[in-house]
Order: structure tokens, then C-alpha cells, then sequence
């Protein structure tokens, strides 16, 4: 191999290294915190006939300043005989994620179940989804944090990159 070409590949080789190490924080763990209110659900509820329960929710989502960054969405399901009032219900839920206010923004997509009063989350406990996209899987955990508003944080233990030395 002829030697510049060697050594224009060592040095770009160098380049990417160095510029990997400088611009990532080197911590395999990205958390994003979101937020949302009950307010935010404009008169959405669940609808109940004789034989299911089911909900179809969809509300923007803020960052810490109040600036709507995406928009989250729940597609639910519960068996009518655990949907008495006041109550705890056993609910499916399939949730989605989208990062970014345009198109093609980051989405994920993944379920869960829950259970809560009435539906909703109860104040205070983790209500916990594994989601998965084109950026990879992540954890959202959304916690109703009181005061009609939700917290929601987006976690992924995997590092969105690579290096390989051969």
C-alpha cells in the first residue's frame, strides 16, 4: 500500500477518534425529561360499552421551559368488569413517542400494562414502558408528579454509537 495513502487513513483514523472522544460525554446513558398536564387532553376520556373499555389519547409534550418539543399517544384497552368508578383498572396500553415537532421526528412505540384508579395514573408511581425505534430501544417512565401534571423520562442504555478497532 502506497505510504501517503497509509498515512491519510492514520490521520483521518485519529480525527474520528479525537473527535469522538471530544464531542461524547462518554456516559452510555441518555435521559431526556418531558411533561404534560391533564389540561393537555382537552376532554379526551375513555369510552365504555358492554364489553371493553378503550381510550385513545394524544397530548403535546414540553421540555423544562414549558416549549413543546413532541407529542406522546396511548392507545388503551381494559376488560369492562374491573372499570367500576374508583376502582382499580387492569388497562393495556400501547404508547408512542414522537421527539421533534416535524415530520419524520424521532418516534418510539412499545406497551405495557397498568393498573390505576379509574384509569389514570395514580399520583406518585412509575408507570414504566419499553419503547423501540429507529434510534433504538429505550425506558419511559411517566409518573403523575401532582398538581394535574405528569412527568415523563426517556432513558436508553444503549449508546447511539460505535467504535471499532481492528
Amino acid at each position: 500500500m502506497n505510504s501517503d495513502l497509509v498515512h491519510k487513513v492514520v490521520c483521518l483514523a485519529k480525527k474520528k477518534i479525537t473527535d469522538f472522544l471530544e464531542n461524547d460525554d462518554c456516559s452510555d446513558e441518555k435521559e431526556q425529561i418531558f411533561y404534560y398536564t391533564a389540561g393537555d387532553f382537552l376532554g379526551q376520556d375513555y369510552e365504555k360499552d358492554q364489553n371493553i373499555t378503550t381510550g385513545r389519547f394524544a397530548v403535546p409534550i414540553t421540555d423544562g421551559q414549558g416549549k413543546t418539543v413532541g407529542q406522546a399517544s396511548w392507545d388503551s384497552a381494559g376488560h369492562p368488569t374491573n372499570t367500576k368508578k374508583g376502582q382499580l383498572w387492569s388497562i393495556h396500553e400501547s404508547f408512542t413517542i414522537s421527539i421533534g415537532p416535524d415530520h419524520n421526528s424521532t418516534t418510539f412505540s412499545g406497551s405495557a400494562q397498568t393498573r390505576c384508579i379509574d384509569g389514570f395514573y395514580d399520583e406518585g408511581v412509575e408507570n414504566k414502558f419499553t419503547v423501540f425505534g429507529r434510534e433504538g430501544k429505550r425506558s419511559v417512565t411517566i409518573t403523575n408528579i401532582g398538581d394535574r401534571e405528569n412527568k415523563m423520562t426517556s432513558r436508553s442504555t444503549q449508546s447511539t454509537r460505535q467504535v471499532v478497532f481492528k
